[in-house]
């Protein structure tokens, strides 16, 4: 099902946002892959994704804060990013490094738009904090993807299913 806006729940961008530098190209099947959008299945999905007017507007699925905002735009091969935007509404989303969000805005469109593997981008703080500052970010989606592109939607099968390990005990 294609996410629209009326998917989830959504609040504009604040005013109080930065441009930030991302490059990006998407093949002809890659761009129809950005028009369905994301629609959280569960609580562990922590974004809301949907395009409209050649916007793509990426939410946090539980508050419905807007966190990045991306105006793409119509090539002969597909299409590209033209321009990326990030909430710099301190009370809405506490990051303050362009450079990461671009990391991280990009990492998102790769694996919850995309539906392909990429490494998730480090914060760069050596506090041994990153699992849960991950997990916080994207929740379930930084554990695994199926061959179906869904993130983490066989890990509690896998989980259930008993190793070879724990079948010699």
């Amino acid at each position: 099902m294609k996410a629209t806006s009326r998917s989830w729940k959504a609040e504009p961008l604040p005013a109080n946002r930065a441009r930030l530098k991302l490059e990006h190209a998407f093949s002809a099947p890659e761009w129809d892959a950005l028009q369905q959008g994301v629609i959280p299945e569960e609580m562990e999905d922590k974004w809301f994704i949907y395009e409209e007017r050649g916007w793509l507007y990426f939410h946090r699925s539980w508050t419905g804060f807007c966190v990045f905002q991306v105006q793409l735009k119509k090539t002969p091969t597909g299409g590209e990013i033209a321009e990326a935007w990030v909430n710099r509404n301190r009370e809405q989303y506490t990051c303050v490094d362009d450079a990461y969000d671009a990391r991280l805005l990009s990492w998102l469109i790769d694996v919850l738009l995309l539906k392909r593997p990429a490494l998730f981008p480090d914060s760069g703080q050596l506090d041994g904090m990153e699992p849960l500052r991950q997990w916080s970010s994207v929740g379930r989606a930084m554990l695994a993807h199926d061959n179906d592109g869904r993130a983490a939607a066989g890990l509690d099968e896998a989980m259930r299913k008993p190793t070879e390990d724990s079948e010699e005990n």
